[in-house]
């Protein structure tokens, strides 16, 4: 049933403004550090979504590249296996020696004919592990998940003679975009360019202007037919190992540091768009300032910055926060379900990441909403924009639908709390966890709460 609850949240949440959140205790392993510990991360693989899916199939798990109650679960637990006795399982149905560059004999023979049935360009099938097998195996880790070393180690073999690999013509057909499409091919897309210097904003899976003059820019500097379009050409060469790659100069991003990035902060700040800590960190809170500070001053919302944008925060007719309620709010005037589906995926990218909760005690997990609907270009400016619109009170987690803003009430020692996060659908919601300070999802059913409040902020097309 519709209510009008805002007021009531809003006086509940006041209220408890010195309730203690769940333990942080210095003891809690993060995500990152129980996986080096596992072995699943190191020097030669840093990527912790890659860790994350390694670790997935060492387990027997889903294969979701996210960090799921299921894999925390296995993660934090005494029967998690590590990367090594995975592999030591592996090695007695197949080699213990990884086939690399220089390698010769009947192995290499049977992995390239293997390959070039998938589709993957190997060339003459005579045992000798040149740089096209090097290629190939390359083209097969990333099209199946693994971390791309060009290497044939335990785990690319159980992947391509035990497991369901998937071939280059079939990622690569499942990877085709336009302008206008969304969806987790836009995604690995946007990866991927931005991997190579082409493109400086947020994956946020859906094909807009930025994504579109990437793709027009790679085809251009590869002598390329110039479409706008992910075709096959542009993919095929996209995904090898030589494209030209370039880089935007002086541009500030996410990840960065440094002193310039404090200006940005302290800029952003005395305009009212920045509440954190000026620390030089270009952290997603940054990214949220700066996407709200371009959508108040009719810019395109990518959430990086050049000089000529710094020049616009510091100018003296640069907009205040408080000033700029209708132009943030006209963001999300005429959203539909496919915004909100951008929404979701948006917080599916950030599961298994961590996101700074300092300042987040009021309204826990609201940093992360707005974050969210920021690189979806969307503004969320305040919680109490929130708490002024009218919310669904839901009678069961199942109407928890993609996209949605919603609050979960809690009973605990200290009294009702909320926690906000995002819905995924089918009755999920990605949220930032209190104990470990990273984005986990986690089926609404097998949640201990007394009530779920859900925001829907389309129109329903």
């Amino acid at each position: 049933m519709i209510k009008k609850m805002g007021k009531k949240i809003l006086l509940v949440l006041l209220s408890l403004l010195l309730a203690a959140l769940p333990g942080q205790g210095e003891e809690t392993q993060t995500v990152q550090s129980r996986l080096t510990e596992l072995g699943f991360l190191s020097p030669n693989n840093e990527d912790v979504a890659v860790a994350i899916e390694n670790f997935q199939v060492a387990n027997g798990l889903e294969l979701t590249g996210g960090m799921d109650q299921a894999t925390s679960d296995i993660l934090f637990g005494e029967a998690a296996v590590s990367q090594k006795s995975f592999l030591q399982a592996l090695a007695e149905r197949y080699s213990s020696q990884k086939l690399s560059m220089n390698s010769m004999g009947e192995d290499v023979e049977k992995l390239q004919k293997a390959l070039g049935e998938l589709g993957y360009e190997i060339g003459v099938s005579d045992g000798v592990y040149g740089e096209a097998t090097a290629l190939a195996v390359q083209r097969f880790q990333t099209a199946n998940g693994l971390y791309p070393t060009g290497e044939a180690d335990a785990g690319v073999l159980y992947r391509l003679y035990e497991g369901e690999p998937v071939g280059w013509e079939e990622f690569l057909s499942r990877q085709f975009a336009k302008k206008g499409d969304s969806g987790q091919n836009v995604r690995t897309l946007q990866r991927r360019l931005r991997a190579i210097g082409y493109f400086d904003g947020e994956c946020t899976a859906s094909f807009g202007e930025r994504t579109l003059r990437a793709v027009e820019l790679f085809q251009r500097d590869n002598q390329l037919e110039t479409t706008g379009e992910a075709d096959q050409a542009t993919l095929t060469l996209l995904f090898s190992a030589s494209p030209e790659a370039t880089k935007a100069e002086n541009v500030l991003r996410l990840g960065d540091t440094g002193q310039q990035i404090r200006v940005v902060q302290t800029a952003l700040t005395e305009l009212g768009f920045y509440t954190g800590t000026i620390n030089g960190n270009f952290d997603e809170r940054t990214v949220t300032a700066v996407i709200l500070f371009q959508i108040a001053d009719g810019l395109e919302p990518d959430g990086t910055v050049d000089e000529a944008l710094l020049q616009e925060m510091q100018a003296e007719d640069a907009p205040q926060i408080g000033e700029s309620v209708e132009a943030l709010e006209n963001s999300l005037a005429g959203i539909g379900k496919n915004d909100l589906e951008t929404v979701a995926l948006a917080a599916e990218e950030m599961l298994g990441k961590a996101f700074a909760q300092q300042g987040d005690e009021l309204f826990p997990g609201f940093a992360f909403v707005q974050y969210v609907y920021a690189v979806s270009g969307m503004a969320i400016y305040s919680p109490g924009q929130i708490m002024e619109t009218e919310s669904l009170l839901l009678s069961s987690s199942a109407q928890v639908r993609a996209g949605e803003i919603v609050a979960v009430e809690r009973a605990e020692q200290s009294g009702t709390r909320m926690y906000f996060g995002v819905g995924l659908g089918e009755g999920k919601i990605a949220y930032v966890s209190a104990d470990t300070g990273y984005v986990v999802s986690q089926d609404m059913a097998q949640m201990d709460f007394t009530g779920i409040y859900a925001w829907d902020f389309s129109n329903g097309s």
